[in-house]
């Protein structure tokens, strides 16, 4: 036969030497193959010539391959990696499934302490509220609800004034809305002299109604006089009901502050009042809301909604009272006589700004708070309305 040649084998164009083969009989030819420089994939030819017995020729082409040619580091590095792969492939989904089950159980045992932990703290909260639940209803029932009451009427006793056409028929509305105003700071100072304050179970709650309260008093105070309301205040009985504060007031010859208290409420009624409205109906509906969030750890399912609707509207109110007082504090600067109401404006301005910044953090953490739980009203056992 005739040897044959590749681009990245050893010239191996000796001839063979010629081996006589009988009838049905089989040749084993050994060719050993030395690998050049050139790696790569190749297919060998190799070309047979023989005689048959009758002395005729024959030829015939053999192909061999694939041939691979490597490197050495190559050949050495796929002989210890394919065992290795093979090993990988067998043990690839065992370890896979051990992996996946070692992670899992990690994540339930992290479950089951989330859980534990959560359970503990929810017991402890639990606990402490049961033990602070009857002070905490007292401190409702006896000084916030009260509160809440007095500045919830004062608020409808305003709107039954500027709805009045009649100026004979508006008096009584307007009397009963001072009335109402007095009781409401009389209220809230008894709970800060008696009780310290209002505690209820967040402290940004606590600083927002805070700051709606100072906005108010300031602008009472101002208006109706320190020292007269504080006299006014004084006198004034807690729970004192309307007809015996008007009588006080009608027939006292000698308290000359609540008259002049009177008069100045009576005419700020009509230009000052209702810079009220809004911060006071904030108070009223966070306040009411609020005192709830005890009750939480005591009946376990509350109905009370979170007064989104209502808050969100009296926020865009809040904000156009302030635009409204920083344009009339911009207006106030430009004039030679307005500097000492540019004061008051800019004290009102930043009092209201501070109220809508807290307000707008409650807003979130209240709504958040409110998709977790569920709330039952406070059952309010406030005292008739003497009239």
């Amino acid at each position: 036969g005739e040897g044959f040649e590749t681009p990245s084998l050893s010239d191996l164009n000796a001839q063979w030497p010629k081996t006589a083969i009988a009838k049905s009989a089989t040749a084993k030819i050994v060719v050993l193959l030395t690998a050049r420089e050139v790696v790569g994939r190749y297919r060998m030819t190799a070309v047979l010539r023989w005689v048959s017995a009758d002395g005729s020729g024959h030829v015939a082409t053999v192909h061999v391959g694939p041939v691979r040619v490597h490197r050495g580091w190559k050949a050495k590095a796929l002989g210890f990696g394919v065992p290795i792969l093979s090993l990988y492939k067998d043990l690839a989904l065992p370890v896979v499934v051990l992996l996946t089950g070692f992670l899992f159980q990690q994540w339930l045992a992290r479950l089951e302490e989330n859980r534990r932990r959560t359970e503990q703290e929810r017991s402890h909260v639990q606990t402490t509220w049961t033990q602070m639940l009857p002070t905490s209803h007292q401190n409702t029932s006896a000084y916030y609800l009260p509160t809440i009451r007095a500045a919830g009427r004062a608020v409808t006793k305003y709107g039954e004034w500027k709805k009045s056409g009649d100026l004979t028929a508006r008096d009584q509305p307007a009397s009963e809305c001072l009335y109402y105003t007095v009781l409401f700071v009389r209220e809230m100072k008894e709970i800060r002299e008696k009780i310290g304050g209002a505690f209820l179970k967040s402290h940004h709650v606590e600083k927002l109604l805070a700051a709606l309260w100072k906005f108010a008093n300031n602008e009472l105070e101002r208006v109706l006089g320190f020292e007269d309301l504080s006299t006014v205040l004084m006198r004034m009985k807690r729970h004192e009901a309307y007809p015996s504060f008007m009588q006080r007031l009608r027939t006292s010859k000698h308290d000359s502050s609540a008259h002049r208290v009177a008069a100045r409420f009576g005419a700020w009624l009509s230009t000052g009042f209702e810079d009220l409205v809004v911060p006071l109906k904030l108070f009223i509906t966070i306040f009411t809301y609020e005192l709830n969030w005890p009750y939480l750890y005591w009946y376990e399912r509350l109905d009370l909604e979170y007064p989104e609707n209502d808050i969100v509207a009296l926020r865009h109110d809040l904000a156009d009272l302030i635009a409204e007082k920083a344009a009339a504090y911009e207006a106030a600067t430009q004039r030679v006589d307005g500097a000492s109401h540019a004061e008051i404006l800019k004290r009102q301005c930043s009092e209201l700004q501070t109220a809508a910044d807290l307000l707008r953090a409650y807003m979130v953490l209240a709504k958040k708070k409110a998709t977790e739980h569920r709330y039952v009203a406070v059952a309010a056992n406030s005292p008739e309305e003497e009239s």
